[in-house]
């Protein structure tokens, strides 16, 4: 999974002399499906340009060979592929699970789309769950180009023997009840309850191997109720929601179903964020507001995270500020909506700090 050091990685290997690629290959994207697909023609007017810098250095006719190569024999697998080469050849690719914009770049390695694509996605489990079965789905909430909409993508996780779990069933629960119905109640609800603890402990491992801190039980209310109280108190804190989604729901009906549920909770996870940078900003010094203060934060290398409004519009700036926090090893957040307003308000710019670099006010 794709996370801050790949980035950093990138950033150590090369800067200069690199063809950044950025395209959206998704099959299933409607200008894609012509006979030369949209993104192929992209990928064509980008070498072009590519070829214009071959007559001012000899270096970029090598990386436009090793560029087109690789585009002419690429077919597409994924929604997004990110490509950066230079005259080495193929720095790297990425097949993405989530729709990008076309964009290409032509000198230093552009690796900021990349983060924003990263930062804008968040994977998400959900859990679809009843007295005899779990299913799990891997899910992608996606940012949009406007503040309030989002997409769900489904991710072609391999979940192995983990995507179903069946309650194994023993004569004694599903044949005749016997003398005792008390004991038959007592020992079918104690081979829910076990059947439950498998569920959660399955989420644990599942939550592990996704990198992922975002779950949302669904199916039977009552099922999935008892499966969060079994979960790990680390686990349990991870829970946005739990919706009563019917276990055999399509894939469409739970991306609907999930949307809203997901985008409050990375909503109000934003307003908490900024809300909180601000309180440090203003009461105890461990935050910084304002484009001034931000940056010279970054110069000092004292910013642990930065926090930029999305979509910004002087790109070039974003870009700026982005690649001076990965250079201090800081990380980066994009907030919208309500919490890009609140943060417009106060500066429009944001930062974490390690420490505390100026006295409380009230001091």
């Amino acid at each position: 999974m794709l996370d801050t050091t790949v980035i950093q990685d990138l950033l150590e290997k090369t800067t200069d002399g690199v063809f950044s690629l950025y395209l959206r290959v998704d099959p299933a994207y409607q200008p894609n499906q012509n006979e030369q697909p949209a993104w192929h023609i992209y990928a064509k007017n980008a070498l072009s340009d590519l070829s214009q810098q071959e007559g001012e250095d000899t270096n970029w006719k090598t990386v436009h060979k090793h560029a087109e190569t690789f585009i002419n024999n690429y077919s597409a697998q994924s929604k997004a592929l990110v490509l950066f080469v230079n005259e080495e050849g193929v720095i790297d690719s990425f097949n993405l699970p989530l729709a990008i914009e076309n964009h290409h770049s032509i000198g230093e390695i552009d690796v900021v789309p990349l983060l924003w694509a990263m930062d804008e996605y968040e994977r998400y489990l959900v859990v679809l769950v009843d007295n005899q079965q779990a299913r799990f789905v891997s899910a992608s909430l996606g940012g949009a180009s406007t503040n309030e909409e989002m997409s769900i993508d489904f991710d072609d996780y391999d979940f192995g023997n983990k995507r179903f779990i069946h309650a194994n069933r023993g004569d004694s629960i599903d044949g005749q009840q016997g003398s005792g119905g008390d004991n038959f109640a007592d020992m079918k609800a104690e081979h829910i309850r076990r059947f439950h603890k498998d569920v959660a402990e399955q989420i644990r491992d599942v939550m592990r191997d996704l990198e992922s801190e975002r779950i949302i039980l669904a199916g039977s209310e009552q099922a999935a109720h008892q499966v969060k109280s079994l979960l790990h108190d680390t686990v349990q804190k991870q829970v946005v929601d739990i919706l009563a989604i019917p276990f055999d729901s399509k894939d469409s009906k739970i991306a609907t179903e999930i949307q809203t549920a997901a985008l409050n909770y990375e909503r109000s996870n934003e307003l908490d964020l900024v809300n909180e940078v601000i309180g440090f900003a203003k009461a105890s010094g461990r935050g910084a507001l304002g484009l001034d203060d931000v940056r010279k934060a970054l110069e000092m290398q004292q910013v642990e995270l930065l926090i930029l409004p999305y979509p910004m519009e002087d790109e070039t700036l974003a870009s700026e500020l982005t690649l001076s926090a990965l250079n201090s090893g800081a990380s980066v957040e994009l907030v919208h909506g309500s919490a890009a307003s609140h943060l417009d308000g106060e500066g429009k710019f944001a930062a974490r700090l390690y420490y505390s670099v100026s006295e409380p006010e009230n001091a």
